[in-house]
Order: structure tokens, then C-alpha cells, then sequence
């Protein structure tokens, strides 16, 4: 069947090339030409005329090659134009064609601004970023330069790490997508401050000393350059108890400050030891401090025994029974 339609192709060549029967078919192939998709056929190169249509449509679809990437160029040389020709079916000699040794073929392209997708990543990191805009400060973004593309609708997408607290140098990918299809992969780094108030000690506490509201007051810092875990809520602080020496003008970390215990070393407590059938309690005395929860070492005074129970309130401890 294939060598039939050729055999039907070439009667029709012969028919629209012959003198009295039209005006033959010409193909005049451009020195240069610009293309957009990723192939090369004859009809991006040349202007055919003449003849019947169908031969037409037929020869411009015919591929000569890759077209090169956006924005660049290739040469391709015009005596292929005749293998491919030959390789269709077509015989050269039957037709009209101008041909240059040498043609140059450019890709059309679209060039994406280094401003364009600098907005594009703040937009991104506005969106997602757990911080206050108006306390937020993008300093800069390294990484970004001009991209070309394609021809066509361009979408972005940028996305973070996983454990991004948007603090500091934050890492991002940033995918280009022209009509739907991936073409480019972009990744840089933006560099966050987020200026907030913290609890900043107004002189020196002692360990064990109880923080008061006079010992505090809050400072704004970039927190993108202090060590983690310092506290910015004064609720935080206020009536809790220094683990260790505090220094004034320091800021106040989590693990500084500690609840006063419920129960106290030395304590009287009452030791309860209940199942859903008995209850029986005693005096005792705390060995250890402890909060709600907490499981402490007690003396039972009449017995001198020693358990472990658990911090009920600051009165009582519960036995496991």
C-alpha cells in the first residue's frame, strides 16, 4: 500500500509539473529561518508553491533535523533537503527547488527577567513563610539570572524543603513550565530576617532566684541570628525560677528557666496507695522536689520505708498499688 500512495504521489507530481497543467511545484528554501518546536520540517525552511496541496502539505511536514535549543542556532546543509526528499518518495529532478549550500536555523525563544522571577520567589516565600510580613525583611536572593525559554504560556513553581523555618539563608527550586511541559530548573537561596521582641534580662538572677517582671524587658532582634529556643512571651518567664546564674542584658532561653516544684525536697507529704477495692495513705517526707506528674523519691516516717510515687499536688503523692 505504502509503495501504491507513492506510486499515486509521483503520477500527481508528474500531472502539476507538466507544462499546460498549472504552474508546477516550486520549493524556494530561505538561507535562514527561525522556528519554534523542537523539529525542523521543510515548511519551517521554505516557501512551496504549486502543484496540488495535498504534495504541498505533504513535503512541508517532511523533518530535516532536532531544531536547536531556545534562543540558538544550528546549520543544516540544503543538500540533506534532497535525501529527505529522495527518502519520501520524491524524486528531485521532477521538481523546481532553490536550495542554498548552508542555512541557519534559529529557535524562537522568550527571555524570563531577573526581576520577574525575583518576584516570583518573594510572592512564594510571602505565602508560605509562618512569620508576620510586616516584622519580614528578604534581604536578598542569590542564585536568580535570566532564563530563556520556549515560546509559550510560562507557569512557576517554587518550593521549599521540608524543614524550612524560613529564617536565614532558605534554600528553594524553582521549576519553569512553558504550555504545561517542564523546561528548566532554577535553585538559589534567599537570605530571611524576621525582626521580632524578645526577653532580655534587666540585671543579673541567681540560680534557684524567681524571675519578676522588673527583671525583664523585651528587645527586638533579628531572630534569624540568635541561638534557638529563646523565649519572646514574658508569660513565659515571669514567676518561673533560674536552672542556673543568669547574666544581665542576656536573652532568656527555654531550657533556663524551670516551674517552681509542687513539692519541695523535705516536704510533709501524704503517700495514697488505692486500688478500686482499698485506700490506705500515711505520712510522708519528699527525698526529692518534683512538679505535677513527676515521680519522686519519698520516706514513709512511720515505717523509715522508702518509695517512688507520683506528684497528685502539693500536698500528695500517689503509690502505684
Amino acid at each position: 500500500m505504502r509503495s501504491l500512495g507513492y506510486w499515486v504521489l509521483g503520477i500527481l507530481l508528474l500531472l502539476n509539473t507538466g507544462k499546460g497543467w498549472g504552474e508546477e511545484l516550486t520549493i524556494i528554501v530561505r538561507a535562514s529561518a527561525m522556528v519554534s518546536g523542537t523539529e525542523v520540517t521543510i515548511g519551517d525552511l521554505a516557501e512551496i508553491r504549486g502543484g496540488d496541496a495535498k504534495v504541498r502539505s505533504r513535503i512541508a511536514g517532511i523533518v530535516i533535523g532536532q531544531a536547536p535549543p531556545p534562543g540558538e542556532d544550528r546549520i543544516l546543509y540544503g543538500g540533506y533537503i534532497y535525501t529527505r526528499l529522495k527518502q519520501y518518495g520524491f524524486d528531485p529532478q521532477s521538481l523546481t527547488i532553490q536550495v542554498p549550500r548552508k542555512i541557519r536555523v534559529t529557535r524562537a525563544f522568550q527571555q524570563i527577567e531577573s526581576g520577574t522571577i525575583e518576584r516570583v520567589v518573594r510572592e512564594a516565600i510571602r505565602r508560605q513563610m509562618p512569620w508576620d510580613p510586616q516584622q519580614t525583611r528578604i534581604r536578598e536572593i542569590r542564585g536568580i539570572e535570566p532564563v530563556i525559554l520556549p515560546p509559550g504560556a510560562v507557569q512557576y513553581e517554587v518550593t521549599f524543603p521540608g524543614n524550612t523555618d524560613f529564617l536565614g539563608p532558605t534554600s528553594f527550586s524553582l521549576l519553569f513550565r512553558v504550555d504545561g511541559n517542564l523546561e528548566k530548573r532554577l535553585y538559589g537561596t534567599a537570605y530571611i530576617e524576621v525582626m521580632e521582641e524578645v526577653v532580655v534580662l534587666t540585671r543579673p538572677v541567681a540560680r534557684h532566684a524567681i524571675i519578676t517582671a522588673s527583671d525583664i524587658r523585651l528587645q527586638r532582634v533579628n531572630l534569624a541570628r540568635i541561638p534557638r529556643g529563646v523565649i519572646r512571651d514574658p508569660a513565659a518567664v515571669i514567676g518561673k525560677r533560674a536552672r542556673r546564674p543568669l547574666q544581665a542584658n542576656a536573652m532568656v532561653r527555654i531550657y533556663e528557666v524551670e516551674s517552681l516544684p509542687l513539692i519541695r525536697q523535705g516536704d510533709r507529704v501524704l503517700i495514697v496507695a488505692e486500688s478500686p477495692l482499698l485506700k490506705v495513705s500515711t505520712v510522708g517526707e519528699a527525698l526529692e522536689s518534683g512538679n505535677k506528674g513527676d515521680t519522686i523519691r519519698v520516706r514513709n516516717i512511720s515505717s523509715s520505708r522508702e518509695v517512688r510515687a507520683i506528684v497528685v499536688d502539693r500536698k500528695t503523692v500517689r503509690v502505684p498499688f
